[in-house]
């Protein structure tokens, strides 16, 4: 049966150690490219212990109107879609009990277990085919987590020891199983150390006892046993690092954070340590608030051939400290490192540089990112950097580029740029451009939509309204122009009935629009019905914390006299929030850097 390994899975996963030669083993079957073929190799293995056929278990007689699902099962299986097969080979599993099919089911599965439901299914299989072949070899092995999750310690040792007895020849692929279960589905711990010691006493001339016994230590978090061999794997199986590996995954996913550094400090206070397990130390550090001991002990690294690597800890220590300032002296001494990382720095100096209002540098930085996934990003950053400077011919090259990049038509060229600086708040420019192409365009309902809402900022009120009654007629159904005919009528007129009218008609439309409903709301609010207005204006203001609707709820409850509410609502101006944005990039900067350094997630 081939059950998956959760193997830690950090960047640099070989290791380069010295080769030491161990009676019986040659040593370079423990190189981790080597050994972990024989993992795979060795779990494949177990499936000749699937003796069932040369048994006098019968297999059950099938129905005919059930062979054509076998069939379509087998097909599937043979073609290793397990998720096809399964439903085919669990129907006929729980219909028939015919361990066959059952053992099929269990693999199918077992290349799916991922879920809640898909683990309960693969159980109550694992049973099922205790019961129906409760002889074979396999039902012996899968015994032994049942055994061992029902606290019966005797019969895990008296099926692990009668598997070996008649399987001699596979008795590492047994133990290698049996670290496998461990590690990923054992629920009760109760007996799991005394299984242990039993097979590592009693199964010590292989190296694979050893590794069932690491494996349960750092479920158990039994630091003293799991140091024990983890320095008796150093000592006979040089080569052999994926028991460490394996070890700290457990460790990382149990949450066992103490053990894991006490366990890591040995390998790595050295001159020049493995750079993945210095990550994962620094990043133990980090997560159980042991700042200061991270600082001193990469700072005690700065010498090394790991330099590069602990200014980047260094520079992303202090980044989530908020002192960006030496986050910046760190991370402007890195001189190489893997590309992705770098293009990553990159955009973590950039939004600092952008956060401290050095635009300049911030440019520099945002120019270099050339992840695909990040590019999007670093543009946006990189027009705000160019707004803040007020180089709009660099802008307007950047969109440009941008619309050519995606080949977008002249109509929605212009509409990318205008839309650009609408949003920015420079109407004058956005209404330019719309101007310019109005007669070519003027039947385009996004080009008519989005001159009208720039004629309307810009203080154009006739003009807005005659664009937004032209954009009605020709999409009578779109709530959006009723809505902001309305916000106008209710800001710039006092025809407040009028208003009412196109709100109530956009409220019709899409009443869960927040948009809407903070017009409406506004509208009651011009028409003096505090009491209406109130809930549609918070529903809106609750859902986006929009300002504008924040400064509509303010006026409402002042003007019901409800002073202390209205002094709870906080307006952030557009400076302030843009601030907040560029600190949350840089944190999120930080966080992807963080899971390419160190693997794992960091506080």
């Amino acid at each position: 049966m081939k059950q998956k390994l959760l193997i830690l899975s950090l960047s640099a996963f070989i290791l380069g150690c010295t080769s030491y030669s161990v009676p019986v083993y040659n040593s370079l079957e423990f190189k981790t490219e080597n050994y972990q073929k024989n993992v795979d190799n060795a779990l494949s293995g177990i499936d000749l212990l699937s003796d069932f056929e040369q048994t006098k278990t019968a297999s059950k007689q099938i129905s005919p109107d059930d062979i054509s699902n076998l069939v379509q099962g087998d097909l599937y299986y043979n073609q290793g879609d397990y998720v096809k097969a399964f439903p085919f080979y669990n129907q006929i599993s729980l219909k028939y009990k015919d361990p066959k099919v059952i053992y099929k089911a269990i693999i199918c599965l077992d290349h799916l277990n991922n879920t809640q439901e898909q683990n309960k299914s693969l159980n109550d299989l694992v049973q099922l085919f205790v019961q129906s072949a409760p002889n074979s070899k396999l039902a012996k092995l899968f015994q032994i987590k049942i055994a061992l999750n029902n606290n019966d310690i005797n019969l895990a040792k008296e099926n692990l020891d009668t598997l070996i007895k008649k399987n001699p020849n596979n008795t590492r692929e047994i133990l290698l199983f049996i670290s496998s279960i461990i590690s990923t589905d054992i629920s009760n711990y109760s007996s799991l150390d005394d299984f242990a010691l039993y097979i590592e006493n009693k199964y010590d001339s292989y190296p694979e006892a050893h590794l069932a016994a690491i494996l349960t230590y750092s479920v158990t978090n039994n630091e003293d046993l799991l140091s024990n061999q983890i320095n008796y794997i150093n000592e006979n199986y040089k080569e052999w690092s994926i028991p460490l590996y394996w070890s700290l995954d457990i460790l990382v996913r149990q949450k066992h954070i103490d053990t894991l550094i006490k366990i890591l400090e040995p390998r790595v206070v050295v001159p020049n340590p493995d750079r993945t397990l210095q990550s994962l130390y620094v990043a133990a550090l980090i997560n159980s608030s042991q700042n200061d001991k991270a600082k001193n002990y990469l700072n005690s690294q700065l010498n090394g051939q790991r330099r590069n690597d602990a200014l980047l800890d260094l520079g992303i220590l202090y980044s989530k400290n908020n002192d960006y300032t030496h986050a910046l002296t760190y991370f402007n001494q890195v001189t190489e490192s893997e590309p992705q990382l770098l293009t990553v720095l990159a955009l973590v100096k950039g939004s600092i540089y952008d956060y401290q209002g050095n635009e300049s540098l911030a440019i520099e930085q945002y120019k270099q990112v050339k992840i695909s996934s990040l590019v999007a990003i670093s543009q946006i950053m990189l027009l705000n950097a160019y707004l803040t400077l007020g180089n709009y011919q660099q802008i307007n090259a950047l969109l440009d580029k941008y619309a050519a990049e995606n080949k977008l038509n002249e109509v929605k060229a212009i509409l990318l740029k205008s839309s650009y600086y609408f949003g920015e708040g420079k109407y004058s420019i956005a209404d330019d451009i719309l101007k310019s192409k109005y007669s070519m365009y003027q039947n385009n309902p996004e080009y008519l939509y989005q001159y009208a809402a720039v004629s309307g900022m810009m203080g154009y009120t006739k003009d807005a309204i005659k664009l937004y009654n032209k954009f009605i007629k020709q999409n009578p159904g779109e709530a959006a122009g009723y809505n902001d005919l309305a916000y106008i009528y209710a800001k710039d007129t006092k025809d407040y009935k009028l208003a009412k009218k196109y709100a109530l008609k956009a409220y019709e439309i899409t009443p869960g629009d927040p948009n809407v409903l903070d017009t409406l709301g506004f509208v009651y609010y011009k028409l003096g019905d505090y009491n209406t207005a109130l809930p549609y204006i918070k529903t809106s203001y609750d859902f986006n914390h929009d300002p504008e609707s924040g400064k509509h709820l303010i006026a409402v409850y002042e003007a019901m006299n409800r002073h202390d509410l209205a002094s709870q609502i906080i307006i952030l101006d557009k400076v302030t929030m843009q601030k907040k944005l560029k600190e949350q990039l840089i944190g999120r900067a930080v966080t992807l850097m963080s899971d390419i350094q160190f693997g794992v997630q960091v506080k």
